[in-house]
């Protein structure tokens, strides 16, 4: 297991920025931009032809859905980095640990697909993970521990073919 390298506690006002950034990441999404131009053009439809239920129903969707997923990211964010949390950090030859308030992982070389910074906050994203990322303030991955890191998912093994040859 690493050695804890880089740590961090989470300050006053660190629930919302983070809670703010998640929200804003999942509206980024093109299904989710989709899905929300869907609703808006019935929105209208419904608005233009006067069906006053469908409107309502179509207006609780568009203003709804982002404010109830708010305060359930919100809820989350409340667990992990309220004022005082530790999070932690440490890389090795294998991997990179990650400690917060609930888990502690190791997080394999191979497992990582890419790394992403973006407003504080460095974004790891794990093959088969469907598009979502652990996301952790930049301090616990500064950017020699991201060379690092990086150099280490582009010198993994590659898999070989039954001939013999590299894939």
């Amino acid at each position: 297991m690493p050695a804890v390298q880089y740590t961090w506690t989470a300050q006053p006002g660190d629930v919302s920025r983070f809670s703010r950034l998640a929200l804003l990441r999942v509206f980024r999404r093109p299904k989710v931009i989709v899905y929300f131009a869907f609703v808006a053009v019935a929105l209208v439809v419904a608005v233009w032809s006067g069906e006053e239920e469908l409107a309502a129903l179509f207006g609780v969707i568009v203003v709804g859905f982002p404010l109830a997923l708010f305060v359930v990211i919100v809820r989350v964010n409340r667990t992990t980095v309220r004022p005082g949390a530790q999070w932690a950090t440490g890389f090795n030859s294998f991997g990179m640990l990650l400690e917060d308030p609930l888990a502690q992982i190791v997080i394999g070389h191979g497992s990582i697909a890419r790394i992403e910074v973006a407003h504080g906050l460095v974004y790891l994203y794990i093959h088969g993970g469907m598009g979502r990322a652990a996301r952790i303030p930049e301090s616990l991955c500064p950017p020699e521990a991201r060379a690092y890191l990086l150099s280490m998912v582009d010198a993994r093994p590659r898999s070989t073919s039954p001939g013999g040859s590299s894939t």
